[in-house]
């Protein structure tokens, strides 16, 4: 549904918003906050960074459905991709 919307000038609509810098750090902020979590997985040592109350409301993270969590997170790679890689850029042509 989110594809369909961007493609029928829902994305032309939201481009003053990806435009701003204020978006973009805060894409930023949620890509490295996002990032830290991540790290707890893998580094048992950082598991005192997220906070109990947050983990009890992030997890469990279900892959089957599409959670808040991972839309936001592909909305912040979205944001940050449209802003840096331009229109003519050679590998969005290719056909591979």
């Amino acid at each position: 549904m989110f594809g369909a919307w961007c493609a029928l000038g829902g994305a032309k609509r939201m481009s003053r918003i990806l435009s701003s810098p204020i978006t973009l750090w805060i894409c930023f902020a949620y890509l490295f906050v996002s990032f830290c979590v991540t790290l707890t997985w893998y580094v048992p040592q950082l598991g005192h960074v997220v906070p109990r109350r947050v983990e009890q409301w992030m997890y469990p993270i279900d892959k089957t459905d599409l959670d808040v969590l991972r839309f936001a997170h592909f909305l912040a790679l979205a944001a940050v991709t449209v802003r840096f890689l331009p229109k003519d850029w050679p590998g969005l042509k290719s056909p591979c």
